[in-house]
């Protein structure tokens, strides 16, 4: 039951695609190198290398962009503020929203626990 509501989460789920292009590069590896692979890679050899190609300049872009904004760390940092900004956003504005809804019960409360003090 675990294992499902693991592998239903996004981190899950990006977990095992991971795991899957290990398990295949090993393999591709394996073929590589000559030995006993699952799948027949010489169809694919072609692929493969501008597959490689565009993930090492998508790196190398994603590593001058880093550099750009002062690292990789300012990166991150960044990143975390733009996400951590994002979220508080969407819980302060849910918090105003609730207030605001709640607002004419809570005065409509007052207002009686005001008349009751007054009556005694």
């Amino acid at each position: 039951m675990l294992n499902q509501a693991f592998f239903a989460s996004p981190i899950g789920i990006i977990s095992g695609l991971v795991a899957v292009l290990l398990l295949l590069w090993e393999d591709y590896q394996t073929w590589k190198e000559g030995g006993k692979s699952f799948i027949y890679w010489s169809k694919c050899e072609g692929d493969i290398s501008l597959a490689k190609a565009a993930f090492t300049g998508l790196g190398d872009k994603l590593n001058s962009l880093a550099q750009l904004v002062g690292g990789a760390q300012n990166a991150l940092e960044l990143l975390a503020i733009f996400i951590a900004g994002a979220w508080v956003s969407k819980i302060l504005g849910g918090l105003w929203q609730n207030c605001y809804v709640a607002y004419p019960t809570l005065a409509e409360i007052m207002a009686a626990l005001c008349r009751v003090s007054d009556f005694r």
